[in-house]
């Protein structure tokens, strides 16, 4: 199954090949999978790790570092 279809499976409460997965994680320890694992780019880890699920949205400030 592609990223979508197992989701959207999931969603409609089928059986889908394996639970969906997401990857959430700070920034630092994504960095150092990336950096670990040898590859280019966040993507290339969400590559690598198969994740079906990706986040969309504004990117998180911490509160000492707000305006």
């Amino acid at each position: 199954m592609t990223h979508k279809e197992r989701t959207c499976e999931a969603i409609h409460h089928r059986q889908p090949d394996r639970v969906p997965i997401e990857y959430w994680a700070r920034d630092e320890v994504t960095e150092a999978l990336v950096h670990g694992l040898g590859l280019e780019s966040s993507s290339e880890l969400m590559d690598a790790l198969d994740i079906d699920l990706r986040g969309v949205g504004p990117k998180f400030i911490p509160a000492s570092h707000s305006l």
